[in-house]
């Protein structure tokens, strides 16, 4: 299992890395060594992170990726607060699924093309 902060640090939140913008995106988490995967929705995106909701009380387990439907994009995440269903992710690194490089997990590939197959 993650090991995560309950709530996050509001100090933390003002002194983020990168400026959030609050969004309404498609993703999908996929997680743990067996690549489970969930639906969420991005609710904010920076540059380094993000802050998701997911649809139920998943339990999420290391490692863990995102991926932004509408864009091809997939991140590699940490998991920095769990707060009820909303996530708060930070970027570790980030993969363009549409020319995914040799180190993408193909998973992330897979599941993007599958949902968006003219892409």
């Amino acid at each position: 299992m993650v090991k995560v902060k309950d709530k996050p640090d509001e100090a933390s939140e003002e002194h983020r890395a990168g400026t959030r913008q609050r969004v309404l995106l498609t993703g999908r988490l996929v997680h743990s060594p067996q690549e489970f995967t969930t639906d969420c929705a991005i609710e904010s995106l920076s540059e380094t992170g993000a802050r998701v909701r997911l649809a139920g009380s998943t339990p999420i387990v290391d490692p863990v990726y995102l991926i932004h439907m509408r864009y091809g994009l997939g991140f590699k995440v940490r998991v920095a607060w769990r707060r009820d269903l909303r996530l708060g992710l930070s970027f570790d690194q980030r993969y363009d699924l549409r020319k995914p490089p040799a180190d993408c997990p193909f998973v992330l590939t897979r599941l993007w093309r599958q949902i968006s197959p003219a892409r």
